[in-house]
């Protein structure tokens, strides 16, 4: 093998193990926004978790309009591709009285009674093309 050959091939050696080893071949973050509303309404101020099956948890604050757009730390945007089961909390500036529950319309406290963390059923899937997710929940 010539010096020349092996000069090249040497410098080119990380690279390729870089590249052969799935160097930032992770799991694959698909950029997501959308709109949640429930029973034809938009739902402001409410705190979306994805969670998919495997893979870093997501999630969304949604705005005045149900308006989001999925995070998941600082360097990845949006959600892993795959399956994920959705539920929603209150987002923070929901009136508190200390100590009691949060001041909710019959709308929004039949809202989060369904889809809670611990009665949502929802699940939605990821795929490599998606860009919007419009939940329209019932």
């Amino acid at each position: 093998m010539s010096n020349r050959l092996f000069s090249v091939l040497l410098c080119a050696a990380p690279f390729l193990l870089g590249f052969l080893s799935g160097c930032g071949g992770g799991p694959k973050f698909v950029p997501v926004k959308g709109v949640l509303t429930f029973r034809g309404t938009p739902v402001p101020n409410v705190i979306l978790d994805f969670y998919p099956e495997t893979g870093r948890p997501s999630w969304g604050q949604t705005d005045a309009e149900g308006q989001f757009a999925l995070e998941c730390d600082k360097e990845n945007t949006g959600a892993v591709v795959g399956k994920h089961n959705v539920f929603a909390r209150m987002g923070p500036g929901w009136e508190k009285i200390p100590g009691e529950r949060p001041a909710l319309s019959k709308n929004h406290a039949e809202f989060f009674e369904k889809f809670s963390a611990a009665n949502s059923n929802v699940v939605v899937e990821i795929q490599a093309t998606t860009k919007e997710l419009n939940l329209a929940w019932d």
